[in-house]
Protein backbone atom coordinates (compact mmCIF):
# COMPACT_ATOMS: atom_id res chain seq x y z
CA UNK A 1 0.00 0.00 0.00
CA UNK A 2 1.20 3.48 -0.81
CA UNK A 3 -0.47 6.71 0.30
CA UNK A 4 0.42 9.86 -1.62
CA UNK A 5 -0.52 13.40 -0.55
CA UNK A 6 -1.19 16.03 -3.23
CA UNK A 7 1.38 18.80 -3.33
CA UNK A 8 0.79 21.26 -0.48
CA UNK A 9 -1.82 19.10 1.28
CA UNK A 10 0.33 18.34 4.34
CA UNK A 11 0.89 22.10 4.76
CA UNK A 12 -2.87 22.67 4.42
CA UNK A 13 -3.58 20.07 7.10
CA UNK A 14 -0.93 21.63 9.35
CA UNK A 15 -2.67 25.01 8.99
CA UNK A 16 -6.00 23.44 9.93
CA UNK A 17 -4.26 21.90 12.97
CA UNK A 18 -2.78 25.28 13.93
CA UNK A 19 -6.20 26.96 13.75
CA UNK A 20 -7.52 24.73 16.55
CA UNK A 21 -4.52 24.90 18.88
CA UNK A 22 -4.77 22.29 21.63
CA UNK A 23 -8.12 20.96 20.39
CA UNK A 24 -8.42 18.03 18.04
CA UNK A 25 -9.88 18.73 14.61
CA UNK A 26 -10.43 16.82 11.39
CA UNK A 27 -12.48 16.21 8.29
CA UNK A 28 -12.94 14.05 5.19
CA UNK A 29 -10.41 12.96 2.59
CA UNK A 30 -11.06 12.57 -1.13
CA UNK A 31 -8.91 11.39 -3.99
CA UNK A 32 -8.28 8.31 -6.08
CA UNK A 33 -7.40 4.66 -5.58
CA UNK A 34 -5.38 2.89 -8.25
CA UNK A 35 -4.48 -0.62 -7.15
CA UNK A 36 -2.48 -0.23 -3.94
CA UNK A 37 -1.89 3.51 -4.46
CA UNK A 38 -4.21 5.87 -2.55
CA UNK A 39 -3.77 9.49 -3.67
CA UNK A 40 -5.25 12.13 -1.37
CA UNK A 41 -6.19 15.15 -3.46
CA UNK A 42 -8.21 17.23 -0.96
CA UNK A 43 -9.24 17.40 2.69
CA UNK A 44 -12.37 19.06 3.99
CA UNK A 45 -12.42 21.65 6.73
CA UNK A 46 -14.11 20.45 9.89
CA UNK A 47 -17.85 21.07 9.49
CA UNK A 48 -19.08 23.86 11.79
CA UNK A 49 -21.13 21.42 13.90
CA UNK A 50 -18.04 19.32 14.72
CA UNK A 51 -17.07 18.79 18.35
CA UNK A 52 -13.45 19.69 19.16
CA UNK A 53 -11.99 18.62 22.50
CA UNK A 54 -8.43 18.28 23.83
CA UNK A 55 -8.46 14.49 23.44
CA UNK A 56 -11.36 13.83 21.07
CA UNK A 57 -12.89 14.95 17.80
CA UNK A 58 -16.36 14.21 16.46
CA UNK A 59 -16.78 15.30 12.86
CA UNK A 60 -20.04 17.06 12.16
CA UNK A 61 -22.03 16.98 8.94
CA UNK A 62 -23.11 20.58 8.28
CA UNK A 63 -22.17 21.50 4.69
CA UNK A 64 -20.32 18.24 4.15
CA UNK A 65 -22.73 16.78 1.60
CA UNK A 66 -22.27 19.80 -0.67
CA UNK A 67 -18.48 19.68 -0.33
CA UNK A 68 -18.41 15.97 -1.11
CA UNK A 69 -20.71 16.40 -4.12
CA UNK A 70 -18.37 19.09 -5.49
CA UNK A 71 -15.45 16.68 -5.10
CA UNK A 72 -17.33 13.78 -6.72
CA UNK A 73 -18.06 16.07 -9.69
CA UNK A 74 -14.26 16.33 -10.13
CA UNK A 75 -14.00 12.55 -10.34
CA UNK A 76 -12.73 12.12 -6.80
CA UNK A 77 -13.84 9.42 -4.40
CA UNK A 78 -14.36 9.48 -0.64
CA UNK A 79 -11.22 7.90 0.85
CA UNK A 80 -11.74 8.32 4.58
CA UNK A 81 -11.03 10.74 7.39
CA UNK A 82 -8.24 12.84 8.87
CA UNK A 83 -7.85 14.26 12.36
CA UNK A 84 -5.25 15.61 14.72
CA UNK A 85 -3.61 14.65 18.00
CA UNK A 86 -2.22 18.13 18.79
CA UNK A 87 -0.48 17.67 22.13
CA UNK A 88 3.25 17.69 22.66
CA UNK A 89 3.31 14.10 23.91
CA UNK A 90 0.71 12.84 21.43
CA UNK A 91 1.35 10.02 19.05
CA UNK A 92 0.27 9.97 15.42
CA UNK A 93 -0.82 6.37 15.98
CA UNK A 94 -4.58 5.74 15.95
CA UNK A 95 -6.09 5.23 19.39
CA UNK A 96 -8.35 2.25 20.11
CA UNK A 97 -11.32 4.63 19.86
CA UNK A 98 -10.06 5.88 16.46
CA UNK A 99 -9.76 2.32 15.19
CA UNK A 100 -13.16 1.23 16.55
CA UNK A 101 -14.85 4.19 14.86
CA UNK A 102 -13.14 3.57 11.53
CA UNK A 103 -13.68 -0.19 11.51
CA UNK A 104 -17.40 0.48 12.08
CA UNK A 105 -17.39 2.98 9.20
CA UNK A 106 -15.53 0.53 6.91
CA UNK A 107 -18.19 -2.08 7.72
CA UNK A 108 -20.98 0.41 6.86
CA UNK A 109 -19.29 1.30 3.56
CA UNK A 110 -18.34 -2.36 3.00
CA UNK A 111 -14.87 -1.32 1.85
CA UNK A 112 -11.52 -0.20 3.17
CA UNK A 113 -11.18 3.40 4.37
CA UNK A 114 -8.18 5.62 5.02
CA UNK A 115 -7.42 7.14 8.42
CA UNK A 116 -4.78 9.91 8.51
CA UNK A 117 -3.60 11.36 11.82
CA UNK A 118 -1.36 14.40 12.31
CA UNK A 119 0.30 14.74 15.70
CA UNK A 120 2.62 16.86 17.82
CA UNK A 121 2.69 20.34 16.26
CA UNK A 122 1.67 22.09 13.05
CA UNK A 123 5.28 23.22 12.52
CA UNK A 124 6.64 19.68 12.73
CA UNK A 125 3.75 17.27 12.10
CA UNK A 126 4.15 13.55 12.38
CA UNK A 127 1.71 11.74 10.12
CA UNK A 128 0.38 8.20 9.95
CA UNK A 129 -1.84 6.78 7.24
CA UNK A 130 -3.71 3.57 8.01
CA UNK A 131 -6.01 1.63 5.71
CA UNK A 132 -8.80 0.19 7.87
CA UNK A 133 -10.49 -2.92 6.48
CA UNK A 134 -14.12 -3.86 7.27
CA UNK A 135 -12.89 -7.02 9.05
CA UNK A 136 -10.68 -4.90 11.33
CA UNK A 137 -7.49 -5.53 9.38
CA UNK A 138 -5.00 -2.65 9.22
CA UNK A 139 -2.56 -1.81 6.44
CA UNK A 140 0.25 0.70 6.71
Amino acid sequence: MKVVFAKGLVSTLSEKMRAFGELETGGCLVGTIDGNRWTILAASDPPPDSIHEPAAFERGIAGLEEWLESQFALGRDYLGEWHTHPHELSSPEPSFADLDTHVAAAKRFDRALLLVILAVSPDNPQITATIVEPDGGLLR
